[in-house]
């Protein structure tokens, strides 16, 4: 068995329409749901702790940490030229712009790859 990994543009994350992505612009995506289940399930239980009380510096650290297990490249340049890097704290997060970093953590929790045959929840 082996996981398969996708390259994804930025474009591709959501509804984006107020940012223009480039070419060289994107993401080699490792689905969540390729991951062990126990890390998986760990992911599960941050998020129902979460709803239970609102703290946005564990919810940002969540998306960060989400990134970090299902992206293994992470390809963005801002309007300079210069690379954005991949977010891996709350201060990293904020500095991308709002709709990017509200995009993340939905598009991690819904992606399941690309192809004919893509996984389906169960």
């Amino acid at each position: 068995m082996q996981v398969r990994i996708f390259r994804v543009p930025f474009a591709e994350l959501g509804e984006l329409g107020e940012l223009e992505f480039g070419e060289q612009d994107y993401l080699m995506v490792r689905p969540l749901f390729a991951l062990p289940r126990g890390q998986a399930q760990g992911f599960v239980d941050r998020v129902n702790a979460l709803r239970e009380g609102v703290d946005a510096v564990a919810a940002d650290q969540l998306i960060c940490d989400l990134v970090a297990a299902c992206v293994t490249e992470w390809h963005l340049a801002g309007a300079d030229g210069e690379a954005i890097p991949q977010p891996r704290t709350a201060a990293h997060l904020n500095a991308l712009p709002g709709g990017l970093a509200g995009a993340l953590a939905g598009f991690f929790w819904s992606y399941r790859g690309t192809g004919a045959h893509p996984t389906t929840a169960a």
